[in-house]
């Protein structure tokens, strides 16, 4: 009897571990799995969870993007600015100026991102195809009719916030708006051309974003020099 107690209870506790094994396996998967595995799920959770909020919110997601993107920027200007350049010339470094990283963030938020949003929209729609001839048409479009707009509006929305006058401004986009198109028109004339002929219209935030970061870099240089009266 007791032989037989002890065998009933050496066969079940083999079949107790093997279940116990196969729940923490099943909670493993229904959780998105451990170590490697639960990293991957969650990061697919996570980009799942973005593409559907731009695809619900695109002009909220790509407000989002700009104003991250011309923010960073001009916290790498002034990274290289105030911490790098006197650390290698032995000086004391310099805190940075929250104020312009606010005004670059705003700009890109509330300027750019909804300009941008509705013109390659527009663009998109009246133009579909990505032929040689459309393509040249669309970079033409958007380096005449959308340029000198987008960059006066910069100058004049990061003066404003400066605190600068009226006269100022207008004294500002005399000295740099032209240079500024120039510089434009040579970045964005190949950069330009690459997007309308090979990157479809779901991609083109996550390009424009990328050439921005650089052209705004461009921009803050520009901003920042003197040319004079």
């Amino acid at each position: 009897m007791m032989m037989w107690r002890k065998k009933g209870f050496l066969s079940i506790f083999p079949r107790t571990i093997l279940s116990y094994s196969r729940s923490r396996r099943l909670l493993s998967r229904h959780r998105g799995g451990d170590g490697e595995n639960g990293k991957r799920g969650l990061g697919k959770i996570f980009v799942n969870k973005v593409s559907k909020f731009h695809h619900e919110f695109p002009l909220a997601s790509n407000c989002i993007v700009y104003g991250g993107i011309t923010g960073f920027t001009e916290f790498t200007q002034q990274t290289v600015q105030y911490k790098l350049v006197p650390y290698w010339q032995k000086q004391e470094t310099k805190n940075y100026d929250k104020s312009s990283l606010m005004r670059y963030t705003s700009l890109g938020c509330v300027v750019f991102a909804p300009v941008l949003h509705y013109w390659y929209r527009f663009l998109d729609t009246k133009y579909p195809a990505n032929t040689t001839k459309v393509v040249m048409k669309k970079v033409g479009l958007d380096l005449v009719v959308l340029g000198a707009p987008l960059y006066a509006a910069f100058y004049a929305f990061i003066c404003a916030l400066e605190g600068y006058k009226a006269q100022d401004i207008i004294k500002e986009l005399k000295s740099k708006l032209l240079a500024t198109l120039a510089a434009g028109a040579v970045f964005w004339l190949p950069a330009q051309t690459v997007n309308f002929r090979y990157v479809p219209p779901t991609g083109r935030i996550l390009y424009i974003s990328v050439c921005t970061f650089v052209e705004v870099n461009i921009l803050s240089v520009l901003k920042k020099m003197d040319f004079g009266d």
